[in-house]
């Protein structure tokens, strides 16, 4: 799902089928499509933020929403299956742990960098996405 208020994406997964109002989006990837979860690893990466805040912000704060039709732009890259394991695997241990009120942001992090490994991203660019990332050129060029 997707909420539709805000002026960043939010995406979650549900293993239940529910019914939503029109303030939520919901997706199914087609069948040659990434996994679901790899879609909201990416979705809630920062590099998709970004992308997201940059080129479909809306000029007002005042009630920002997220439009369907903006969202279905975005740059998803396809995965090998190797990469669309490792970002599933680490949004269903976010699921786990935010179930229990474990930290996340640990798996956040290494999803975020997958996602920057993923799409190409060099040092300075990854910078530019997350001024505040702590890792250093050396640790991210090392980073798989």
């Amino acid at each position: 799902m997707i909420r539709e208020t805000g002026s960043e994406l939010t995406v979650t997964y549900l293993h239940e089928p529910i019914y939503v109002n029109r303030s939520l989006y919901t997706f199914l990837p087609h069948e040659d499509a990434p996994s679901v979860k790899y879609l909201v690893g990416c979705l809630n990466s920062k590099l998709l933020q970004y992308f997201y805040v940059e080129k479909f912000k809306a000029p007002t704060e005042l009630f920002p929403k997220i439009r369907i039709g903006q969202a279905k732009q975005l740059p998803i890259a396809k995965p090998t299956k190797d990469q669309d394991q490792k970002i599933s695997s680490l949004v269903t241990k976010i699921i786990e742990a935010s179930g229990c009120g474990k930290s996340i942001s640990q798996y956040e992090d290494q999803i975020d960098f997958l996602i920057f490994k993923l799409y190409g991203l060099i040092y300075e660019e990854v910078k530019l996405v997350d001024p505040e990332t702590t890792i250093t050129e050396e640790e991210y060029n090392r980073y798989n």
